[in-house]
């Protein structure tokens, strides 16, 4: 009689062993017995087992990038798939896809049945032993940590934001070649990296400038009044100021009058072509806007190889900034990062697609950009 008093209970304890059960610790994969260590993004040392069997991107991790620091599609194994880890679309977007055409063309670079994406908290974990990696790469998010806390071979690329825009690029480059055992490859490109800076240091000289020129990064569309957003750079390599010093919550507002009140010289447009910005009414107030000083940035400032392009971008900004300090540079440097590296000849046409010509070609001191311009010499000019 007491049994059956209490047997509405059992439903209820079952449930609670459940849920104990979820407490359990998670099993924990030994170490291989034959590895090498690679040092990660946040310090860590990871045993990678040997003989190398190839590299996953997970979240956060590009093609692009890993191809950029390693020269090495064979060890790669998966490029990305779908929902939050890079996609094959995104890839497409990217210069790697020339020198590379193999990893976007061919299917089985790109997790296609999503085992990647997953919902549940260990789905990614268990769908991830299909792939038997020698590595796992994503930055902090996904399900790195669950990864890493198994025993699985995950090492972080990068540490997230960092007030050293520089440090990115740098530590991902490391990580990559290392992991894929080109270590040298890396420092190489790492080398050239600080050498573009001197090269642009040398030739605009930016402690003479007296009077630095402000400018500032926009996304909006005249077509959708709500996006709106702003958000500084470093650009004192460039010669310039950022524009939204002091206004530092425009990233965080839809609000266009705290836009205006930066007042740049230099706007550089992200969600849509100069000429509509330069058409919207709300931006007829700016001194940027009624010199035509509005440039849309190169494809390739938006491509996560900054390793390769991050000085490029400020040698162009400091080109459209500063026309008589700089010779029109930028489609040679931007041929010569794809030759020496890759040993890949970029084309007219690519150049002139990647710099949007047709887009910003009537804006001052676009003209040096264009294929056929021919600089004047100071007699010339006198003439």
């Amino acid at each position: 009689m007491l049994i059956r008093e209490f047997i509405w209970l059992v439903p209820f304890l079952c449930i609670a062993l459940m849920a104990i059960s979820l407490f359990r610790p998670l099993p924990h994969l030994p170490a291989p017995a034959h590895s090498r260590i690679v040092v990660d993004a946040m310090g860590a040392p990871v045993r990678i087992a040997l003989p190398f069997q190839g590299t996953v991107l997970t979240f956060g991790a590009h093609a692009s990038q890993y191809l950029a620091a390693t020269r090495s599609p064979e060890t790669l194994l998966i490029a990305g798939g779908k929902g939050y880890i890079a996609t094959r679309q995104w890839f497409a977007a990217c210069e790697m896809r020339w020198v590379y055409p193999q990893v976007l063309n061919e299917d089985h670079f790109w997790d296609l049945k999503g085992r990647l994406r997953g919902h549940g908290p260990f789905v990614e974990i268990e769908n991830a032993f299909a792939f038997n990696p020698g590595v796992y790469l994503g930055s902090m998010g996904g399900p790195m940590l669950v990864m890493r806390r198994i025993g699985l071979p995950a090492l972080y690329t990068t540490v997230g934001q960092s007030k050293d825009w520089n440090q990115d690029p740098i530590t991902e480059t490391r990580v990559m070649s290392g992991v894929a055992g080109q270590s040298e490859w890396g420092e190489t490109l790492i080398a050239r990296f600080w050498q573009a800076y001197a090269d642009l240091e040398q030739d605009l000289k930016p402690a003479s400038i007296t009077h630095k020129l402000r400018v500032l990064s926009v996304w909006s569309s005249s077509s959708n009044l709500a996006f709106l957003r702003s958000r500084g750079g470093d650009y004192p390599c460039a010669g310039l100021r950022d524009a939204s010093e002091g206004y530092y919550p425009l990233a965080k507002v839809t609000d266009a009058e705290r836009i205006l009140a930066t007042d740049p010289d230099s706007i550089i447009q992200w969600g849509e072509r100069p000429q509509d910005f330069m058409n919207d009414p709300r931006w007829r107030g700016f001194k940027a806007v009624q010199e035509r000083r509005v440039y849309r940035p190169p494809v390739w400032w938006s491509s996560p190889e900054g390793i390769l392009f991050r000085p490029l971008n400020l040698r162009w900004l400091a080109e459209v900034a500063y026309p008589e300090r700089l010779k029109p540079k930028v489609r040679q440097l931007f041929r010569d990062i794809f030759m020496r590296n890759f040993g890949y000849r970029v084309s007219d046409d690519q150049i002139d697609k990647d710099i949007r010509f047709d887009q910003s070609k009537n804006q001052p001191s676009f003209e040096r950009f264009g294929r056929d311009y021919k600089e004047l010499n100071k007699q010339e000019l006198q003439k």
